[in-house]
Order: C-alpha cells, then sequence, then structure tokens
C-alpha cells in the first residue's frame, strides 16, 4: 500500500482488465500496524481504497488481523468502525497466528504476551455483526461479502476446485495432485533460472483423502458441507457426538454445519479421526 500503489497504478490495472483488488490493510491503528511489521500507515491504507475506487475497479476487498496484543477493544472497534465507512465490497478478518520463525514467536519465547483466544473471539464476535449491520454477509468462517461478491477464489479452494501457484510459497491444486512451491526467493528464481519448476513438493490425492479433505475444507462454509462418504461416519463418532451436543456442529438443509466459527480448524482436525474402515 506504501509504497506500489497510487491512482496512476489503479488507473493503469484497471485499464488492463483488472476488475478486483484487495487492499492488506490489517489494522487502522499505528501501534498495531507497528507490531505486525507493516509499514504503511492508515491514512495510506485509506487512500489506497479511494484511488481503487476512483480508477473505477468494480470490486474493493479489505483484509484485516485482528488479536495482537497492542490491539485494545477501543482500536479494533474503531478500525472495523472506520474500514466499512469505506464501504468494501468484500471483507476479511483473520485471528492473528504465531507461526514459528517470526519475529512475533521470538518475542513471545522471549516472555512477551502472545494472542488471547479470548479476546479474539470478542473480536470475531463484534467484526462479525457489525459486518452484518453494514450489509455484508458471512459466507466463509472469515469472510463477508455484498451480494454477488464473494470471492471466486475462496469458494473454489473451500470446495476443492483447482488453482495454479504462481510465487514463492504459493500451492496449488490441479489433476488430483497438491503440489507447493520453494519459499526461499533465491533458491525459487535459481530454479526458474535454471528452466525447472520452482516446486518443493507434490502430494497424489487417493478417493479417500480427496473426500475426507473434500468435508474438512467445506466445512469452513457457512453454508457446511454436504456430508458425502465422510460426514456421517463423522458425525456418527464419540468426538463428533460430543460436537454435536456442545452445539459446534449441526445439520441444516442436509449439510453439516460448524455453529461456533472459531472452531472451525477444531472440527476440522478432528475429522482426521476418521479412517476409510469407517466408511
Amino acid at each position: 500500500i506504501r509504497d506500489s500503489w497510487n491512482d496512476d497504478r489503479a488507473r493503469e490495472l484497471r485499464s488492463v482488465g483488472f476488475n478486483r483488488v484487495s487492499f492488506g490493510v490489517q489494522s487502522l491503528d499505528p501501534k498495531v500496524l507497528a507490531a505486525l511489521g507493516r509499514a504503511h500507515s492508515p491514512d495510506q491504507a485509506a487512500r489506497a481504497v479511494m484511488a481503487a475506487r476512483s480508477a473505477g475497479f468494480d470490486a474493493v476487498s479489505v483484509d484485516l488481523i485482528y488479536g495482537t496484543p497492542e490491539e485494545s477493544d477501543v482500536s479494533w472497534r474503531r478500525t472495523v468502525g472506520d474500514v466499512l465507512a469505506f464501504e468494501p465490497d468484500h471483507l476479511s478478518a483473520y485471528a492473528l497466528t504465531v507461526e514459528g520463525g517470526t519475529a512475533l514467536s521470538r518475542s513471545i519465547l522471549a516472555g512477551a504476551p502472545g494472542p488471547d483466544p479470548d479476546e479474539q473471539a470478542d473480536r470475531f464476535e463484534y467484526v462479525n455483526g457489525a459486518a452484518g449491520e453494514a450489509g455484508l454477509v458471512r459466507y466463509e468462517v472469515s469472510n463477508w461479502a455484498r451480494a454477488g461478491y464473494t470471492c471466486r477464489y475462496n469458494l473454489s479452494t473451500w470446495m476443492m476446485g483447482e488453482y495454479a501457484a504462481f510465487g514463492t510459497g504459493a500451492h496449488d491444486h490441479r489433476f488430483g495432485m497438491r503440489a507447493r512451491n520453494i519459499r526461499r526467493l533465491d533458491a525459487y528464481l535459481a530454479r526458474i533460472d535454471s528452466g525447472e519448476r520452482a516446486r518443493s513438493g507434490y502430494e497424489r490425492l487417493g478417493a479417500f483423502e480427496s473426500e475426507r479433505e473434500r468435508f474438512m475444507v467445506g466445512l469452513r462454509l457457512a453454508a457446511g458441507v454436504e456430508p458425502g462418504s465422510v460426514g456421517g461416519p463423522f458425525l456418527a463418532s464419540e468426538e463428533g457426538r460430543r460436537l454435536a451436543d456442545a452445539g459446534i456442529v449441526g445439520v441444516r438443509g442436509g449439510r453439516i454445519v460448524v455453529l461456533r466459527p472459531l472452531l472451525t480448524d477444531l472440527v476440522a482436525r478432528s475429522v482426521l479421526s476418521v479412517s476409510p474402515d469407517d466408511c
């Protein structure tokens, strides 16, 4: 946002056919942006969105991250309110996760506070309510959109669609095969310069693995997922019954739905207990 986006760049991209743009705003609190290592300012983020609107992009999306230790309830509510005032067509809001090897993980290991799950749950509930009041509908765990503006890539991913990988660390799903690109830029470029594909690994999915994965990733959708051959055994398992009794999963219109969205990853991991013998 800070260096690579301005009115001229927006007009250039729009003129060659780009119709959707997504901005990694993350927060409109300078302290939170600094903690996340982001170089842009709140004003630069606002100007970027306005430039996209002025250039005539059909859809403008904004990404947020919540749960940074420096963030307060007041800070988060102000960020959400100000972002919704931009009238985005699409909004993504993700809970901060701590990845090993990052500056954040090292600071936490040294004794700094990490994300608080209870606070993150409160942040999610707030943005979910505010987005709904602004006319955006949640269609996936972390994504909201106006009618007609859901992200086709998101939906394709959670419905086991195919997509290609471009760039370092990108993932690919085509022809029943998953692949991932090399993450280090120097190694990636060296492989490309040698005329080879910059892959770091492949995984071919068998019939059962593909069906179980379809069910697991489909749980992210607000509309839920068709049970298929895995959903029934999952609900009948001890873990599935426990989650259903706790009101975490349920059946709506013949589809299995996670009723408490922030626990989707927990539910998906529990599906791994289903084996081919159960189906």
